[in-house]
């Protein structure tokens, strides 16, 4: 899903995009969880699952295995559902929502400048006020899902901050631009070598942080 979804999105952009997969997994599972016929088999499709059942497991699971939260740092994924206060709800895939997703539940008027706001106040709560987007009203929406993904580790090597200093970054048009660069050299240091890149990584206190750099000529 990562690889096809990845892509499709990135290629098209012209400017630099940060893309969650795991986002756009979680909303649309949570999606597929109430859908049925046609639509409920597109999303089984697309997400590689063969049921509902086993989808909405696999999402309880990965949501406990992924959650870290301690002096060092955060590793959260959250979900909510924006129901329009109007419409009718089936009450499985609500509870469904809140035991397999662990997702928050709001009954609201959509079309109202204060759910706008409202959704926009639970993105920066979620995520440590690192995100807070505008959201505007929809009179048309009946629902919305939102997904944040919240990481905060420290390098188990620090980097000396007065060693960060300008240098050419080359884009994959060929061209370069001048930004600041973190600096350490290390005396040993494991890397691999794959079929048009180079690999290498560096540790975090609780994960690891993998670098991939396209060979010279290679498209990302």
């Amino acid at each position: 899903f990562s690889y096809e979804t990845a892509s499709a999105l990135l290629a098209e952009g012209e400017e630099n995009v940060n893309y969650s997969p795991l986002s756009l997994y979680y909303a649309l599972a949570l999606a597929a969880t109430g859908a049925e016929g046609e639509t409920k088999e597109e999303l089984l499709a697309l997400l590689h699952v063969p049921d509902t059942d086993t989808l909405a497991a696999q999402c309880g699971n990965f949501f406990r295995l992924s959650y870290q939260d301690n002096e060092i740092g955060i590793r959260k994924i959250a979900n909510s559902l924006w129901m329009d206060k109007d419409t009718a709800w089936k009450q499985d895939f609500i509870e469904g929502a809140a035991k397999n997703f662990y997702s928050s539940v709001f009954s609201v008027d959509l079309g109202s400048e204060e759910a706008a706001a409202a959704i926009s106040a639970w993105i920066s709560q979620q995520t440590n006020g690192s995100l807070a987007p505008a959201l505007s009203s929809d009179e048309e929406s009946v629902l919305r899902l939102i997904n944040t993904v919240t990481f905060h580790d420290e390098w188990v090597d620090r980097f000396n901050k007065e060693k960060t200093k300008p240098d050419s970054f080359t884009l994959s048009d060929g061209s370069s631009v001048t930004c600041d660069f973190m600096n350490r050299t290390y005396d040993s240091h494991g890397f691999s070598r794959g079929d048009g890149y180079t690999r290498s990584s560096l540790s975090l206190k609780n994960n690891t942080m993998v670098f991939i750099l396209p060979d010279e000529g290679v498209s990302p």
